[in-house]
């Protein structure tokens, strides 16, 4: 998923949700979307939850690792970029620490 929000599609999600926040009826159109996208990417990804974990832990999980994933990819999309020799890749360290939890 990292990918995706790495991608060119993630940019256009940002310039829009940045848009509905000053657009009622862009706003109205667009929040019913959040939580059908959620509950089917956390369905899709069902399988590789622990399974110990009720549904809704599960839920609660994958909330808190994609709301981590958003945050670091719109903190690199807006920050300005590194230089090739000093590369700034927080990713790694970051799904570190979601696997472990989302693995517990």
């Amino acid at each position: 998923m990292w990918v995706d929000f790495r991608g060119e599609l993630f940019g256009i999600w940002i310039k829009v949700w940045f848009a509905a926040a000053e657009d009622g009826e862009l706003y109205a159109a667009l929040a019913p979307l959040q939580p059908r996208l959620f509950a089917a990417l956390a369905g899709a990804l069902r399988h590789v939850a622990p399974a110990t974990l009720t549904p809704a832990a599960w839920n609660r999980r994958l909330s808190l690792a994609l709301h981590a994933m958003r945050g670091l990819a719109l903190t690199l999309t807006l920050e300005p970029h590194p230089t090739p020799a000093d590369p700034d890749d927080r990713w790694p360290a970051v799904r570190a620490e979601l696997v472990a939890l989302l693995d517990r």
